[in-house]
């Protein structure tokens, strides 16, 4: 189990790297960015439900086979999350581009959520929608690295989905001009 654990979170490490890479490419010469953007938003369906699958399935092996109980805001997490699987196979089997604004709204909002349940984990804001008293919300099941944590999982995996869906529209733009 502990295995599979530092898998993740070193799989949570390279989206971030992933993340990072693409947000330093806007500063790159306009060829080669145009060349990485290219290839992501190319491919940024088929990357999007790998990133998506891996995730929901992250998501049940901690509550389901380790038993984590997930907490109101991990449930509005997986709201968000869970169709986008289904979203991006549909992209990715039909060119659907309408897809995008769906990934849009959905990846925005779940990453809202995800990074409001990391700041309450780490004390910077107060609990608006969970019980106080239950504290499942504040409760690290993992904290590797000294700050990586279910919930910021699960917003590395939103910004990497938003950030592929964004990639498709502007290139969409810059294509119908």
């Amino acid at each position: 189990m502990l295995i599979v654990n530092h898998a993740i979170v070193l799989l949570t490490i390279l989206v971030q790297g992933t993340i990072i890479f693409l947000l330093a490419s806007f500063f790159l010469p306009k060829k080669l960015k145009n060349s990485i953007f290219v290839f992501f938003s190319d491919h940024a369906f088929l990357f999007s439900f790998v990133v998506s699958f891996f995730a929901t399935v992250t998501s049940l092996y901690y509550s389901e086979v380790l038993g984590y109980e997930p907490c109101v805001l991990c449930w509005y997490q997986r709201i968000f999350l869970f169709p986008q699987v289904f979203l991006f196979v549909i992209g990715f089997k039909r060119k659907e581009k309408g897809i995008v604004d769906v990934g849009i709204v959905f990846s925005t909002i779940g990453a809202i959520l995800s990074l409001y349940q990391y700041l309450l984990q780490l004390g910077i804001v107060p609990t608006f929608v969970c019980n106080a008293s239950s504290a499942f919300c504040i409760k690290r099941f993992v904290f590797e690295f000294g700050y990586i944590t279910i919930p910021l999982m699960a917003f590395t995996t939103f910004i990497l989905l938003l950030l592929l869906m964004i990639l498709v529209k502007i290139r969409g733009k810059k294509s119908k001009t």
